[in-house]
């Protein structure tokens, strides 16, 4: 199966999963358990191999939608999906009735944001997905209530002000590259040779990753976050969300250590603690 395929189902199964749940509440959730497992496995069974794809999407802009996958990105899709599938399942006990189309459609939305996000390879597109991870991640604390309000302003406020970040780093890397593709640009020899640009984007993907991974001084979102419900907390806040922050250090880590600055960067900072969450 192709990883266009792999994608367009997690993508597919946000609709479907959102009519089935509205129609016979929590159980619908089970078909999102049923697609997850099964790319799970067809990600499983391909194995760790380098493989690339692309369409094209803005070609004057030569923005093309490139998904490619390495031993990083099968890793981190293996555990999207995987842990999604866990969580999932769980949460067709724990959901109230009434409220399932929405839950199981925001947790699917962001289930495939986060895939395309590590899929990804064209900045664009990357960028693109981190952000629908923000606004998942916000729509989802609301679902407690009023009680969820300002703790979703201020997670939305500190997740938001690192994707202002990564866009930075994004801007900087096409104009001084020319490309958008993501391993191309990280491969450019403007990394050894242009010590201004490297340090820049270092640190604004290191801020952007910090955001997102509740590292310190950042890290006052993440207990804000665990009002949400337990399932949320569970793959967002834990084991998926704040991922995206330790995959966007590691996707980089080759080119930005190139500044100096970088392993610096690392060694300063610290994951902020969080509490359970609510139900919902």
């Amino acid at each position: 199966m192709s990883l266009f395929c792999v994608l367009a189902a997690l993508w597919l199964l946000v609709p479907s999963v959102a009519v089935l749940a509205n129609r016979v509440g929590a159980r619908g959730g089970w078909l999102a358990v049923v697609v997850l497992t099964a790319l799970t496995s067809v990600v499983a069974a391909r194995g760790p191999g380098t493989r690339t794809e692309a369409v094209p999407w803005i070609p004057s802009l030569e923005i093309a939608l490139r998904l490619r996958v390495d031993g990083l990105g099968w890793l981190f899709a293996l555990l999207v999906l995987g842990v999604g599938a866990v969580v999932l399942a769980y949460s067709t006990s724990y959901v109230t009735e009434e409220r399932a189309g929405g839950f199981f459609a925001l947790m699917t939305a962001f289930a495939a944001a986060m895939l395309t996000l590590v899929l990804a390879d064209d900045l664009v597109v990357l960028f693109v997905a981190w952000e629908i991870t923000t606004l998942c991640s916000y729509l989802l604390i609301l679902r407690v209530g009023s009680a969820g309000r300002a703790p979703a302003a201020r997670t939305l406020l500190v997740t938001v002000a690192g994707g202002l970040a990564l866009l930075g780093a994004v801007c900087a890397i096409v104009v001084r590259t020319g490309t958008t593709q993501l391993s191309a640009a990280l491969a450019d020899p403007a990394w050894t040779q242009d010590p201004v640009f490297a340090g820049v984007v270092a640190v604004l993907v290191a801020v952007a990753a910090m955001t997102k991974a509740a590292q310190f001084p950042f890290h006052s979102w993440l207990p804000d976050a665990m009002v949400a419900p337990a399932p949320v907390s569970a793959y967002l806040h834990a084991a998926a969300m704040v991922k995206a922050g330790i995959y966007l250090l590691m996707r980089f880590a080759g080119a930005a250590s190139s500044s100096p600055l970088w392993p610096w960067l690392l060694v300063t900072v610290r994951r902020g603690d969080g509490a359970a969450g609510r139900r919902v």
